[in-house]
């Protein structure tokens, strides 16, 4: 199995659905609209990137899909229970095209872990590089995943996204990190 795709599965597989009807993780209900500004890359405090590439330098950092200031445009369209912790529904986003890729839902996810805000898996394409990209969005600090990031203090919301597929100028599997800001549209 894929490094990037292990976490991913171990979340997914974690929780079974739940009995009933639970309320959203964090308020976020099939049909909202958010917007997901990339802020930076998500940088540990021994000056590492948490991110890999399978040989392309710092591609699954900026440089395959996202760049600072990228937005992605997500609206939510399924949930998904988690009864291990928290009792609440997970959001399952689709993604408007951007910066010339199309992240479209390949699965219908069966569970995800607290504390997830969207996660997804997807056909990800942008004309010659095509693959899997697995993307997961997180709370990190207890706080309204709408309230933005400071600069120097842990990151409110972190992006995960892996990467596996090929194509020119295109990884193998790769994963990446990202600090990102959320706003209700």
């Amino acid at each position: 199995m894929r490094p990037g795709r292990l976490s991913f599965v171990v979340a997914l597989a974690g929780a079974a659905a739940c009995q009933g009807n639970p309320p959203p993780c964090f308020g976020i209900n099939v049909g909202d609209k958010i917007s997901i500004t990339v802020v930076d890359t998500l940088v540990v405090p021994a000056d590492n990137i948490d991110s890999y590439d399978s040989g392309m330098s710092d591609i699954c950092g900026f440089g395959l899909d996202l760049s600072q200031g990228s937005v992605l445009q997500a609206t939510v369209t399924a949930t998904v229970d988690d009864c291990s912790l928290g009792s609440c529904a997970v959001g399952v986003a689709h993604y408007q095209p951007f910066s010339g890729w199309t992240w479209t839902l390949s699965q219908n996810i069966a569970a995800a872990a607290f504390p997830y805000l969207l996660v997804g898996e997807y056909s990800a394409t942008n004309g010659t590089c095509s693959g899997t990209v697995n993307v997961t969005l997180r709370d990190t600090e207890g706080v309204s995943p709408f309230n933005p990031s400071i600069p120097g203090q842990p990151p409110n919301v972190i992006l995960n996204r892996s990467f596996s597929g090929g194509g020119p100028g295109c990884p193998t599997e790769c994963q990446g990190d990202f600090v990102v800001n959320l706003q209700r549209q």
